[in-house]
């Protein structure tokens, strides 16, 4: 997202004063207007406020706290639904464009900003979280490339598939199979 955009969304004297801080940090003022620590990135939201999504300032703290409460959620299930540390899982992954704030913080969807971090990219072999998909494709911004890789991993791999989902349905729900018409 270029510098005009940033700067017609974020118009200071629009808004609450959160919204005036979010704006005066996304165009480089300090960070110290909300947090003693520097902010490193923007999170959009998955709603929207008058068609516009929401911006909310993360720290480095914010990526480990997430991904911590991530880890624990299939061991903690497992004591309710045995089993689901064995097979693997063919989740439905997908990244979004990112944008740039005008100083160059990144501006980018949750999932996205755990799936380019180190904790998704460099994270130890867990049998909980045995994906189908290869990194590669999880990180495609093509859509449908990555939903073909997906799909085409989760073939592959049928046998062993004992765990099915996505996150969103929206991804999915866009690709579809033609219909028969009916007679």
């Amino acid at each position: 997202m270029d510098g005009r955009n940033w700067s017609k969304r974020w118009r200071g004297s629009e808004g609450t004063g959160e919204t005036n801080k979010k704006s005066r940090i996304a165009n480089g003022e300090d960070s110290n207007l909300i947090t003693a620590h520097p902010i490193t990135e923007m999170l959009c939201s998955s709603g929207t406020s008058a068609g516009e999504p929401k911006l909310i300032p993360s720290i480095a703290e914010d990526l480990d706290r997430r991904t911590f409460l991530y880890n624990l959620i299939m061991p903690i299930m497992n004591q309710h639904v045995p089993g689901l540390d064995e097979g693997k899982a063919m989740y439905l992954y997908f990244v979004k464009a990112e944008m740039s704030t005008p100083i160059g913080l990144p501006a980018r969807t949750v999932l996205t900003s755990y799936y380019k971090s180190a904790h998704f990219k460099h994270r130890p072999h867990d049998p909980f979280n045995d994906f189908t998909s290869p990194d590669a494709a999880i990180l495609c911004y093509d859509s449908d490339q990555s939903m073909y890789c997906q799909l085409l991993a989760g073939l592959i791999h049928r046998q062993r598939v004992l765990r099915l989902g996505a996150v969103f349905a929206s991804p999915s729900s866009r690709h579809h199979l033609p219909r028969a018409p009916l007679a």
